[in-house]
């Protein structure tokens, strides 16, 4: 290569000199590899972070470096998975805002699954069904039955299969209650007179009229076993004019009903 050209190059790549002892130095630096060394260690050796033990600068303001600085002021949260505390913003600058946030400190899954339940036999699956029934059953008893009620009244209008089904259950359960049919029967047939002839009526339960006649005969004035037939006795008959109500029926023996009539009798004669 040429000596000029050598020259030139040389020229081009070594012009500036280094501020700590003026030895030539390329483009772009200011100091030379000494005097930056010699300048690293007298500024390490006159001051140190008071929180992590590195090397601050002298223009530093205070005794932290920034980044101490920034975490002697964050705020730290516990994290919703783990519960460990951290610092949910992201790492920027000292002087800007955080440019978005960290929900968790850790990549745990957030639902984690839950313990493998222990499976449960047919039986107690249906024992299990059958107490939850039965809990909504008690907790809406009115609306449960108003459902059950129209949905049979519309089967029983719309399927000729239902109805047959339904007046066959009627029949077996007549036939096997003989007796609380007649007295329901009665009991209309009571009713039907009351209303017939403009009698005042209201709804007369036989059980609260045996309990106010303290289970004993208006007209005999004997005892009246519940478990045998006993008769609801007008006081004033129905056909006197007299009402349907229990200020005037009594219990009765069938005996001593059939025997007083339409007739208004004194009592226990």
């Amino acid at each position: 290569m040429p000596r000029e050209l050598t020259d030139v190059l040389r020229s081009n790549v070594m012009t500036r000199a280094c501020r700590g002892c003026s030895a030539p130095i390329g483009k772009g630096k200011q100091l030379c590899e000494p005097c930056r060394l010699e300048r690293r260690r007298v500024s390490h050796g006159v001051q140190r972070c008071a929180g992590c033990g590195k090397p601050i600068s002298k223009k530093t303001s205070g005794v932290r470096c920034v980044k101490c600085k920034g975490e002697s002021a964050r705020v730290l949260l516990p994290c919703p998975r783990c519960g460990v505390d951290f610092w949910p913003w992201a790492n920027t600058p000292a002087g800007r805002q955080p440019s978005h946030a960290r929900k968790f400190c850790c990549k745990a899954p957030a639902n984690p699954k839950p313990p493998p339940r222990a499976r449960l036999t047919s039986e107690q699956a249906r024992q299990r069904i059958i107490e939850r029934s039965r809990r909504y059953y008690r907790a809406n008893r009115e609306h449960v039955i108003r459902v059950k009620l129209s949905y049979k009244r519309r089967k029983y209008a719309s399927d000729e299969r239902y109805r047959e089904m339904a007046r066959a259950t009627v029949r077996r359960w007549s036939k096997k209650n003989s007796a609380v049919v007649k007295r329901i029967a009665r009991d209309a047939a009571i009713n039907r007179r009351a209303r017939k002839r403009g009698a005042f009526r209201e709804c007369v339960k036989r059980a609260e009229v045996l309990r106010r006649s303290s289970s004993v005969c208006g007209i005999c004035l004997q005892p009246i076993d519940p478990s045998q037939t006993w008769h609801v006795d007008h006081i004033v008959p129905l056909s006197r004019g007299g009402e349907h109500s229990y200020a005037n029926v009594q219990a009765a023996h069938p005996r001593c009903n059939e025997r007083k009539g339409s007739s208004i009798q004194v009592r226990g004669q």
